[in-house]
């Protein structure tokens, strides 16, 4: 037995590509699809009583992990079965999965000139990791030019560990400031740690600012449960000095 699913685009998507939306959005379902429990057929586009939904077909009902994939999806708004009514097709729709480990609010709270629009950002993250060999655990994520940190952010929503490297003082401290402040207003415990990473004089020493955090005292006393963000102000050249040993599932930037 087939079982049909009709995607509705995020509205705000369309603003930020226009006419490339539908292609990337179908793109994106596309690598997610090789995913699914089940494998996926007849990923298109399609128009329901004119309306543009991307759809696709299975031979399950999805399960909850196929569900927290495709809500994960950059373009996601809602999903919607398919199924067939006394006089023709009708849209059931489906619950959304929570997946988030933090609010995805905050990619999109710094306003700044030059700032990577967040859905781009969560398609490029999606992409990568759909792409892998990686399961969705909890990731190791390195932005080699992060800014003021969206995609460590958007890493961050998703339950990875995220570490940026920038060049910009004034980036590292705006981003290290927000976040600070932000984990303190949703009162998450955390500890941070600010120490050398490489230079042997004032000079030309690098520092990383490096949070652990967890959404509770409980979820802190659990090492497995708490989450870091690093993020060092310096050359991307010198990763192999600032981070020694470290590897990463995923290079987003």
């Amino acid at each position: 037995m087939n079982f049909h699913y009709a995607i509705l685009q995020n509205p705000g998507h369309n603003r930020v590509y226009f006419n490339l939306s539908g292609k990337l959005a179908l793109a994106e379902l596309k690598i997610a699809a090789s995913r699914l429990s089940h494998p996926a057929k007849d990923v298109m586009i399609q128009k329901l009583a004119g309306v543009r939904y991307l759809t696709f077909t299975i031979e399950d009902k999805l399960n909850e992990e196929d569900l927290i994939l495709i809500s994960r999806l950059s373009f996601f708004f809602a999903l919607y079965e398919i199924v067939e009514v006394d006089d023709g097709r009708a849209l059931k729709p489906i619950q959304q999965a929570e997946y988030n480990h933090i609010d995805e609010k905050i990619s999109s709270l710094m306003k700044y000139q030059g700032k990577t629009n967040e859905l781009f950002t969560r398609m490029m993250i999606n992409v990568a990791m759909l792409s892998s060999d990686f399961e969705n655990a909890a990731m190791d994520l390195l932005d080699p030019v992060s800014g003021k940190g969206t995609t460590l952010f958007e890493a961050l929503v998703y339950g990875m560990n995220a570490y940026g490297v920038e060049l910009d003082p004034n980036a590292v401290h705006e981003a290290s400031t927000f976040f600070k402040q932000y984990i303190q207003k949703e009162r998450f415990k955390y500890t941070l740690d600010e120490r050398r990473v490489s230079g042997a004089s004032k000079t030309d020493a690098v520092f990383m600012k490096e949070f652990s955090f967890a959404r509770s005292k409980d979820e802190f006393k659990n090492p497995a449960l708490q989450r870091q963000l690093g993020m060092i102000c310096g050359s991307t050249t010198q990763l192999s000095k600032y981070l020694k040993k470290k590897s990463f599932h995923l290079i987003v930037g």
